[in-house]
């Protein structure tokens, strides 16, 4: 039996859409972490993100982190945006300001956890002191994983759960390029496991300090 534009799988003798299976996890994913993260903003306080809008955001967001100590910036983004050239905005302004950096550009869709720690080994390598996220939600997600590991000295296994950092995350700065998940201002990221591909979600107040 064919299907176009589909993957079908005999489970129990009979056929099933495993792309259907997978975006009925997806949403399941993300209606739980709604409601999980709305909840968790009626009883601790959360730090409003500063927000930068127009053609000069990306500067402006820049010189907040060099303000703010930045000396040396991980930028966590994907291949495809990398291969686009969208990050080199921010990194002509980085070279300008003679500030080091280093990209990674390792992120995958639904990032599992060997993508995150891979990227935690190379910032870690490199001795970066803060964080530049640009892309979606899974680069975000992934970034403040990454933030928040290196932060806490810790794997980013050890943070799933709710309120599980003892320390603020490595400073962190987000350049949304799609308008989706909302990663960018909320406390939560998804990271999936590698063998299972079952998400993962941590919350934490800690990437607002």
């Amino acid at each position: 039996m064919k299907k176009q534009n589909s993957i079908v799988k005999l489970v129990n003798n009979k056929l099933v859409n495993t792309n259907g299976l997978q975006q009925v996890g997806y949403l399941a994913v993300a209606k739980t972490r709604a409601k999980v993260l709305k909840a968790f903003a009626y009883v601790v306080p959360i730090r409003r993100p500063m927000l930068f809008v127009g053609e000069s955001s990306c500067e402006e967001l820049c010189d907040m982190a060099i303000n703010e100590g930045s000396t040396n910036v991980f930028i966590v983004t994907d291949a495809v945006l990398n291969k686009l050239g969208i990050p080199a905005k921010v990194t002509d302004y980085l070279d300008s300001k003679n500030i080091s950096y280093t990209v990674y550009d390792g992120i995958t869709p639904d990032p599992t956890f060997n993508v995150v720690e891979e990227g935690l080994r190379k910032s870690i390598d490199a001795k970066c002191d803060s964080i530049i996220a640009i892309g979606g939600g899974s680069v975000i997600d992934a970034a403040k994983m990454i933030a928040m590991s290196q932060g806490n000295s810790c794997k980013p296994q050890q943070l799933i759960g709710i309120l599980k950092a003892r320390k603020p995350s490595m400073p962190l700065y987000c350049i949304p390029t799609t308008a989706g998940t909302g990663s960018e201002a909320t406390l939560g990221a998804v990271v999936s496991d590698d063998k299972t591909h079952q998400k993962a979600l941590s919350i934490d107040q800690e990437w607002c300090h």
